[in-house]
């Protein structure tokens, strides 16, 4: 009996006992089945119905390259006035940009002259103050030169003590000369100069005014008069 004869068979039956005859599912897969080639997946006929959806692989490059996406964006505008449109608002974007970048620009550059003037101030007010410093120390060390000037003038008749006091006096000068101190002794005979100069004495002559003698040394600090030399002026 073939399977056709077979099957009409199993229909009357089902008719004769009042049975409605079972229409195979459509859901149903009646065609062979195929496994997966390494076993694990789902086993799919050979129509490819059951095969498990792969999602397609998501581009990403335009996320990672901006200038892409907007290459992108530009290329899929048709319209010309949008295009336009679209032109100019990034153009301005850019301009606003510019801006912003000229005016960080220019407060840098206010900044640093700022702190370039400031660290000028700040190098000249030390050295004004030192200065001050300086002239403060030597003004006190100017009585004890005068002193010194008097021993030695005092000591003209032992003529150790007087070597010893003026060899003491030269390096003492010596060591102030290298800080910006100079002595104002003129000699005998020299013109006299009213604004380092002091005339405590005057003794007449003739000719122009002269020194005669040093009563007491002046001295100038770095081109600064300090004080004045006492001087007796004759002339």
């Amino acid at each position: 009996m073939t399977d056709s004869e077979n099957g009409r068979q199993h229909e009357e039956q089902a008719a004769h006992e009042g049975l409605e005859p079972v229409a195979p599912s459509a859901d149903v897969s009646v065609g062979p089945t195929l496994a997966s080639s390494d076993g694990s997946g789902p086993e799919v006929d050979a129509s490819g119905q059951g095969a498990p959806v792969v999602d397609a692989p998501v581009d990403d490059s335009t996320q990672a390259d901006p200038v892409g996406a907007e290459l992108i964006r530009f290329a899929e505008i048709d319209d010309i006035d949008q295009l336009r449109d679209l032109a100019m608002t990034q153009f301005g974007e850019l301009s606003q940009v510019k801006a912003e970048r000229d005016q960080h620009l220019d407060a840098l550059m206010r900044t640093q002259a700022e702190f370039a003037n400031y660290r000028k101030r700040m190098l000249r007010d030390q050295t004004e103050m030192l200065e001050r410093a300086s002239i403060r120390i030597l003004e006190a060390l100017l009585p004890v030169l005068d002193s010194l000037d008097l021993a030695i003038a005092s000591a003209s008749e032992h003529e150790g003590i007087k070597s010893g006091l003026e060899v003491f006096e030269s390096q003492l000068l010596g060591i102030l000369h290298k800080e910006g101190l100079e002595r104002i002794a003129p000699e005998a005979g020299a013109p006299f100069d009213p604004i380092e100069q002091e005339p405590v004495a005057h003794i007449p002559g003739e000719g122009e005014q002269a020194v005669s003698k040093v009563l007491r040394a002046g001295y100038r600090l770095k081109g600064r008069l300090l004080r004045p030399a006492m001087v007796e002026v004759q002339g």
